[in-house]
């Protein structure tokens, strides 16, 4: 048993420490290349990956006390009410950078203070998320025995704090990804209007990572909710829960930009890095600065 809980801490920790470092490479250059900065959807894009490279908190102090099997001075508890609070954040933030993307690409006329809204909204659920699972009205509390948290719903408002999140986390995972699949219908429509004889795999693969994006996010918060149950009768139930989530939101998001997104990948390195794959740099995360 001893050996498993260290290699449970090492996926927990090791996953934040080895792309953590990528990720906050991304972020940074985001934020101090005004090439980037100066449009709304890289805008959009650093706060989303401020609010996954938070999450490495609750990975983290997670890993720690999985190997303690003790939660020290209540900090793998702390850190799993942050990561929660940042998973409401990130699908909001989500949700507004789907209607950038239908504004720009398909001349919609989205007012822009719509899109402050959501991100206004995204984080202020994020922050009462956050600030009533550390009242005493709630509490997730981390159990080093099963390897993730759940709810204490001998709290008053626990239940409740977890439906109304996993209702508001699955219905902008959704919106998203319908937005998504308008934007890539658009495209596709316009394909044809045009006569283009040849298929436009950009435009393909835009979807294919909407759907991928949809499909980790859902299933992993879906797995969780629906399998409340299930968390105290299986360990790797838990375990696989937390790893997806860590996987979800800060391998995939690092891997896409690093690997798919040329010019990014040159101002974080300082030289081209020659990476071959079978698919165009044109992602769903990534955007130029002449279609914006």
């Amino acid at each position: 048993m001893d050996y498993f809980r260290c290699f449970v801490a090492a996926v927990y920790i090791g996953i934040p420490l080895t792309f953590g470092p990528f990720y906050v490479a991304i972020v940074y250059v985001l934020f101090i290349r005004t090439n980037y900065r100066k449009l709304r959807c890289y805008r959009l894009m650093i706060q989303l990956g401020v609010s996954q490279i938070l999450m490495s908190v609750g990975f983290i102090t997670a890993g720690i006390a999985s190997v303690l099997q003790y939660d020290p001075a209540g900090a793998a508890t702390t850190g799993a009410k942050l990561m929660t609070a940042c998973l409401r954040v990130e699908a909001g933030i989500s949700l507004a950078l789907a209607l950038d993307r239908c504004k720009v690409v398909c001349s919609l006329k989205i007012p822009n203070f719509i899109i402050q809204f959501v991100v206004l909204v995204s984080w202020l659920f994020g922050l009462v998320h956050f600030s009533v699972l550390i009242s005493p009205l709630a509490d997730f509390p981390f159990r080093p025995e099963i390897f993730a948290p759940v709810y204490d719903y001998s709290k008053p408002l626990s239940a409740i704090v977890q439906k109304i999140g996993y209702f508001y986390s699955l219905s902008t995972m959704f919106i998203t990804f319908c937005l998504y699949l308008l934007v890539v219908s658009y495209l596709l429509h316009k394909q044809v209007k045009l006569n283009f004889t040849k298929s436009d795999f950009n435009q393909k693969w835009i979807f294919m990572q909407a759907l991928l994006r949809f499909t980790t996010d859902a299933t992993v918060t879906i797995f969780y909710h629906f399998g409340t149950l299930l968390l105290t009768k299986s360990v790797g139930v838990a375990i696989a829960v937390v790893t997806g989530y860590a996987v979800n939101n800060l391998v995939i998001p690092t891997v896409l930009y690093i690997g798919f997104n040329r010019r990014l990948r040159r101002d974080i390195f300082g030289r081209e890095l020659l990476i071959r794959v079978a698919v165009p740099t044109s992602m769903l995360y990534t955007v130029s600065p002449a279609n914006t």
